[in-house]
């Protein structure tokens, strides 16, 4: 990597880092105000004070009812003055940084660069079965010409919802401090949860095999297991998507005094040239495998929501649709704010092959 190469590596990271912060700042606002509509009303007097800035008061005002997305923004943009269409473009930059904070946090991410970009919305997508091939002609001969054969299917827009609750003395603290710990909060919940949908979109269907062994043999023969299961070629993107408990096994096993795989670590690295990705979204003792180049993604926007007097059920596995038997916790009563982030994109496998699961991995090392 080139000195203007990591200049300019360092520049974006410090760019999603702020939009981060930027973006937590927002929902922390919201939250300690109980809703757009009461923090609009406020958000001038607070932007004049320095509380939230001219550029993010501007947002906060522009949102309609409840919800702040570039969806709604976009709706006032007729509507409003000049002023409005910089908050529009204000927040689709927080946005676009927030995601693209969570290339090391969620799976899709880490994906994101190597999949096939396409637009955001439902539409059909598709991948070529047979490809088109040159042949080597003598003057005066016939040319011969290839057809294409393509597989078609419908890709729709998926919705991954995260809710973070906290206490109104922790959303009204003035301490930096506070909204870096939202900001953390956010992001691991984005990615967990976008994680855990973009993994059940490409694992549909997918074919499982099973892993017997934790040496640094039985992690060989799975992978190549693995690898004959999907289809690769020369502009082919394997990864492998797994826990952190594999990947801390994987990231010790030796071999004669020798690491099996001097290039992992317990976040990631690769194994036998195949890059690894972490992700809590991955069933315990699962290995996923899939070729980036075989599935299209849309990376999609955040949209940010209060439920501070709403009521909840304080569960990670909650019954859907709700029980009698669940216990409802009322964020009102409990002087507690909520805020739901919701982020809309799209993940689709071109082809039937382009993934496959290993069971049963041991995370114990040898």
């Amino acid at each position: 990597m080139s000195l203007a190469q990591r200049v300019g590596e360092i520049a974006q990271q410090r760019n999603n880092e702020k939009a981060v912060l930027d973006f937590a700042h927002i929902a922390k606002f919201i939250m300690a105000n109980r809703g757009t509509a009461e923090a609009a009303a406020i958000a001038a007097s607070d932007c004049k004070a320095g509380l939230l800035g001219m550029r993010l008061a501007a947002i906060v005002e522009r949102a309609m009812g409840r919800q702040i997305s570039r969806e709604v923004l976009q709706l006032q943009k007729a509507a409003v003055p000049a002023s409005g269409l910089s908050a529009l473009a204000d927040y689709s930059a927080i946005s676009s940084g927030f995601i693209n904070s969570l290339v090391n946090d969620s799976a899709f991410d880490s994906m994101l660069p190597s999949m096939v970009p396409v637009p955001l919305g439902t539409g059909t997508v598709g991948a070529i079965t047979a490809g088109a091939t040159a042949y080597s002609v003598a003057e005066g001969s016939m040319k011969p010409i290839t057809r294409l054969s393509i597989a078609n299917q419908t890709m729709t827009p998926v919705k991954s919802a995260s809710a973070v609750v906290s206490t109104q003395e922790l959303v009204r603290s003035a301490f930096v401090g506070a909204t870096q710990f939202i900001a953390n909060e956010l992001r691991r919940a984005v990615a967990i949860t976008t994680g855990s949908t973009f993994l059940s979109v490409i694992s549909a269907g997918a074919p499982v095999v099973g892993a017997v062994g934790n040496t640094p043999d039985a992690v060989r023969i799975m992978l190549s297991t693995l690898l004959s299961t999907i289809s690769l070629g020369q502009g082919s993107s394997p990864f492998l998507i797994t826990t952190s408990a594999i990947a801390k096994a994987w990231s010790v096993l030796s071999a004669n005094g020798q690491s099996a795989f001097p290039n992992m670590t317990p976040q990631g690295g690769n194994v036998q040239g195949v890059q690894v990705v972490v992700s809590d979204a991955v069933v315990s003792g699962q290995v996923v495998l899939a070729d980036a180049s075989g599935i299209a993604a849309a990376a999609g926007e955040m949209a940010l929501l209060d439920i501070g007097e709403g009521s909840i059920v304080a569960d990670t596995l909650p019954t859907s649709p709700p029980s009698g038997s669940d216990v409802m916790m009322s964020l009102w009563q409990m002087n507690l704010a909520g805020i739901l982030v919701e982020r809309y994109f799209c993940a689709a496998k071109l082809r039937s092959d382009a993934v496959a699961v290993a069971s049963n991995v041991s995370n114990s090392p040898s």
